[in-house]
Parts: structure tokens; C-alpha cells; sequence
């Protein structure tokens, strides 16, 4: 590998890279089989039709797997490439990473405790144009809460439950609506999205 500043950086951009057209291959590979798929039920009531969704199996763990690995590196370049700025500086690079804040009044605060301040100005304008705070840089900080979740949880979960009780979209009412682990129900009184085309 190349010793050249912000080399490492794009190797793991590179690597992201990489991991991001596996998992869209692995999804266009799961989605060949029609996993999802919208069902009628019969009349449960006076006016009320049910429709009902089905997935037929599972995310495949190679695709969260992928996907974590590539917002791992995306990550990994952004603390990176904030070492080599702080290099090229003359500054100490011990522990620095590149600041999030979780909000835009506390990036000052951030780039000090990740110690970025070690880093010429230039650097450090770059990083505040960035916006790398909640309700700035939405793409960035997701990347940044996303790789701090996959480090504790998967990121997809496969299997939930949730109750609707009481929905109105569009022209559509939901009246109840139930989540289970491959499917959902939804009770409704209007034309189903499958009616509606």
C-alpha cells in the first residue's frame, strides 16, 4: 500500500466500495425469488377487506453482514484520513478520530475531544463544511450511527411484532394491522394498495 497522505483512506473507501456491490448484488439475488408478496384475505366484516404481506424468507445474514462490513470502512476512512490531516500538520497523531458532534453548537467541543485540533485550519474547515453533526450532514452521520449500532446489534432486524391500531393514508383506512415475523395483516376499508395498482 501506498505511503502517500489519505492512500490508507481510500484503500478502505475503495474496500466500502466493494462491500456496497456485494450487497446489491446479494439483495437483486434474494429479490429474484419474490420473497415479499401481497395477499387478499376474505371479507372479515361488514365494509372491511383484509390484505395481508408475506415474506417468504429472510434477509440472507451474508447481506447484513456486507452491508455492516461497508459502513464499517466508511467509517474507518473518515478517522483515517483524519490522522493523516493531523500528520501532514506536524501534529501527534495519538488518539485522533474524525469529530461528530450531536449537534452543530458542540463540533468545536468535538473536534477538541478527538483531538482534530492538532490539524492545520484547512483541515478543520473542511470537517465544519462537512457538517458532521445531528440535522447537518445527514448521509455522514448516518454513517457514523450506523457503524456505532453494527458494533452492538445487527443491523436488519429479521424478526419483529408490532400492532397498528388505527391508520389513515391517502384514501385508505386502516382500521388494525398486526407484524409479525414473515408477515403482516392489515385490516382496512378502502381499495388496498394492490387494488389500487
Amino acid at each position: 500500500m501506498s505511503s502517500s497522505p489519505f492512500s490508507a483512506s481510500q484503500a478502505k473507501l475503495r474496500n466500502a466500495k466493494r462491500h456496497i456491490e456485494t450487497t446489491v448484488k446479494l439483495i437483486a439475488e434474494y429479490q429474484k425469488n419474490n420473497p415479499m408478496r401481497w395477499n387478499n384475505v376474505a371479507a372479515v366484516g361488514s365494509g372491511e377487506k383484509a390484505i395481508r404481506f408475506e415474506v417468504s424468507a429472510e434477509l440472507p445474514e451474508d447481506v447484513i453482514l456486507s452491508a455492516g462490513d461497508a459502513i464499517h470502512n466508511l467509517r474507518s476512512c473518515l478517522d483515517i484520513a483524519a490522522v493523516d490531516a493531523v500528520r501532514l500538520s506536524g501534529g501527534n497523531t495519538n488518539n485522533v478520530y474524525f469529530p461528530f458532534a450531536d449537534q452543530e453548537d458542540n463540533l468545536e467541543t468535538a473536534i477538541k475531544k478527538k483531538n482534530f485540533h492538532r490539524a492545520e485550519q484547512s483541515f478543520s474547515k473542511v470537517v465544519r463544511s462537512l457538517k458532521p453533526f445531528k440535522g447537518g450532514n445527514k448521509m455522514l452521520r448516518g454513517i457514523h450511527d450506523l457503524d456505532i449500532m453494527d458494533k452492538h446489534i445487527v443491523l436488519i432486524a429479521t424478526s419483529h411484532m408490532a400492532q397498528i391500531p388505527f391508520l389513515k393514508v391517502g384514501g385508505l383506512t386502516i382500521i388494525r394491522g398486526t407484524v409479525g415475523r414473515n408477515w403482516s395483516c392489515l385490516l382496512y376499508t378502502s381499495p388496498s394498495p394492490r387494488d389500487r395498482g
